[in-house]
């Protein structure tokens, strides 16, 4: 009999451990896993802020200290986008002021590179505008910047069309006025001045750095030239 108990209390004891030794390796389990899904997570989460970063880059163009750090970036932009025909910008703001982007717009084409959304004194952004896809239309937009202590608006439109000439417009005018419209040229350079609220006067002014079926464009606001 006492054989019997011994053997029984023997074989608890086996069933015991094996219990034991499943629920620790079913615990570990559960923590790997958990470890793993925090991983995984971790790792989502970095890819959707580097496509944040990306999809920032590629829509706003950015602030530079020099003309050539610009050039440069546009350059890249348009290397990036492939051939076809385009227009690379580069906007320098000449002023003692800080510009807010108000508005940006294509009738054809769109924008693939915006300028940025605020442009400090003495900097320079991008703007890069590309057909549609598959389309014979070319790019033609605009955007508009403000001086809020002047109290003027500078529009500056480009139109690089699939065939015909380039053209580069502009318009600076009082923010108090309603819109004017853009004023058009097919010739190397456009000007507008204006007086500011301020007292200074500011010059508008694009040029064709390279006038080509993907021309660049220099447009600058200038304060007391």
């Amino acid at each position: 009999m006492k054989n019997k108990m011994k053997t029984k209390v023997y074989f608890l004891g086996i069933i015991f451990s094996i219990i034991s030794l499943s629920s620790c390796e079913k615990e570990e389990d559960f923590i790997s896993s958990e470890q793993t899904s925090e991983e995984n997570i971790n790792d989502e989460i970095t890819t959707l802020q580097n496509d944040l970063v990306t999809f920032s880059k590629s829509t706003y163009g950015g602030i530079y200290n020099t003309y050539a750090d610009a050039l440069t970036a546009v350059r890249r932009a348009k290397s990036k986008w492939g051939f076809g025909v385009s227009a690379l910008i580069i906007f320098g703001n000449q002023t003692t002021h800080e510009l807010d982007l108000v508005s940006t717009g294509a009738s054809w084409g769109n924008w693939n590179v915006k300028p940025n959304a605020k442009l400090p004194p003495k900097k320079y952004t991008i703007a890069f505008g590309v057909k549609t896809s598959g389309a014979a239309t070319g790019f033609e937009g605009h955007f508009s910047y403000q001086n809020s202590d002047a109290q003027l608006i500078g529009d500056f439109a480009y139109d690089s069309p699939f065939s015909g000439s380039n053209r580069i417009g502009l318009n600076l005018d009082y923010v108090r006025n309603p819109p004017s419209p853009i004023k058009w040229t097919s010739s190397n350079v456009i000007e507008n001045r204006e007086f500011g609220e301020d007292g200074h006067l500011y010059l508008a002014r694009s040029i064709f750095k390279e006038n080509t079926s993907s021309p660049l464009i220099y447009t600058t606001l200038t304060e007391n030239f």
